[in-house]
């Protein structure tokens, strides 16, 4: 149930809009930098840790690239050997890219062209938030709160859905027409600076 009081203030775990939006030439040229200028680009960010579920979006990549062979996968965070060695158990070396840690996440956001998402489990899932501040479309599991789909391009799957059913959510956004979402951000109360004036109005 929902509680109305002003006893009380929601501040959210707000994103910096201005660093997020998206950019044109930067995607250009992240992507060119990263050798993906002529791929669909699937991107996730994250620990590489259980909850975030990597053999569930190999699975993905894999059964996504029969279809469409340009195909990449950008993931970027720490301790991702064990990943890797799964990589190389589905023979995905060539379709898949490790970042490692960085620190121009915004960036690499840019160059990607759908957010893949599929937690076992997940708090709100800031990333989330920042992959949609990004302007990136995004699939993710169920067990993603449904308050974080903060615009309208963000899809929940059940983990129970068939792979094939993720793949074709995935791969139907190919056409997609990437936008600016700072607007939707905004509204939403995820905006750094609109939410650090709430925060300092509270304090002061």
């Amino acid at each position: 149930s929902i509680v109305e009081s002003d006893k009380f203030k929601v501040i959210h775990n707000a994103v910096d809009t201005k660093k997020f939006a998206y950019n044109i030439n930067t995607r250009q040229q992240m992507r060119k930098n990263l050798g993906v200028e002529d791929n669909f680009v699937i991107g996730h960010v994250g620990n590489f840790c259980y909850p975030k579920n990597y053999p569930f979006i190999l699975d993905v990549v894999e059964a996504a690239s029969k279809q469409n062979p340009k195909i990449r996968l950008l993931l970027a965070g720490t301790d991702f050997e064990h990943v890797q060695n799964l990589v190389k158990d589905k023979n995905l070396q060539n379709k898949v890219i490790f970042l490692g840690q960085r620190s121009d996440i915004h960036d690499i956001m840019q160059a990607m062209d759908v957010f893949l998402f599929p937690s076992r489990f997940e708090g709100l899932g800031i990333v989330l938030i920042e992959a949609q501040a990004s302007g990136l479309p995004c699939v993710t599991s169920t067990a993603v709160p449904y308050e974080a789909a903060v615009t309208k391009s963000t899809i929940f799957l059940s983990l129970d859905d068939t792979i094939q059913k993720w793949v074709d959510t995935v791969c139907g956004f190919e056409t997609y027409e990437r936008v600016d979402k700072t607007d939707e951000i905004i509204a939403a109360g995820y905006d750094l600076a609109g939410e650090k004036e709430a925060y300092m109005s509270i304090i002061t």
